[in-house]
């Protein structure tokens, strides 16, 4: 039963490490981190508590919420281009979008070009090239927000809240805490639009948490 939870433990911090938009909240793997040594050192079981924590995961979300009706009329590459996202195929999925930079204002195709971008960028070693792509999907993203329509945009708003959070991040502690309300609205509207996303409502509560402690 031990050697089983430590294979969990190492592949959730692999997972955590590399999944979006959890990548971007170090302080959150930290707590993890912190958790797994506990449970190690009693020798408890932690599955359950790790599954509570972080809720389902995004194939389960979407299997939660109705499948929304545009889902039906976006183009096939780009339907490709959410399939190589799912299994983390980055350069895959931005190859497929990539035309589409200057030649739209459709939302759905700008949040997730905005949120392929902001991932390749956090993946980068080198700090300049990672600040030129966080600016970047920053600019893609709130031009989704401009387009959203009256009918609003939940993904828009949660990527503009994840990449507003990593221009903090490059900016420093101070332009963090100053978008700290802003970051906060955005992930609000977003569970406005569609309470069903459970990885929103996790970002939300912890973000919460970190500027009150």
């Amino acid at each position: 039963m031990k050697s089983l939870f430590f294979r969990f433990a190492s592949n959730f911090n692999a997972f955590l490490l590399r999944s979006s938009p959890r990548i971007f909240f170090r302080p959150f793997h930290q707590a993890w981190v912190k958790h797994q040594k506990q449970v190690l050192i009693s020798g408890g079981g932690g599955t359950m508590l790790a599954w509570t924590l972080f809720g389902k995961s995004d194939k389960e979300e979407s299997k939660t919420a109705t499948e929304p009706a545009y889902k039906l009329s976006l183009p096939p590459d780009v339907q490709a281009a959410d399939t190589h996202y799912k299994y983390y195929a980055l350069d895959s999925c931005y190859r497929l979008l990539a035309k589409y930079e200057d030649k739209t204002e459709e939302p759905e195709i700008l949040w997730r070009l905005a949120r392929v971008i902001h991932d390749l960028g956090k993946n980068e070693t080198d700090s300049e090239k990672r600040k030129q792509k966080i600016y970047k999907s920053l600019k893609l993203v709130e031009k989704a927000l401009q387009n959203e329509g009256p009918s609003g945009n939940w993904a828009a708003h949660k990527w503009y809240a994840i990449i507003l959070n990593a221009v903090g991040e490059i900016e420093g502690t101070k332009s963090l805490i100053k978008k700290a309300n802003e970051i906060k609205t955005h992930l609000e509207r977003a569970l406005e639009l569609n309470p069903y996303d459970a990885t929103t409502w996790h970002v939300l509560g912890y973000y919460g948490e970190y500027f009150v402690e």
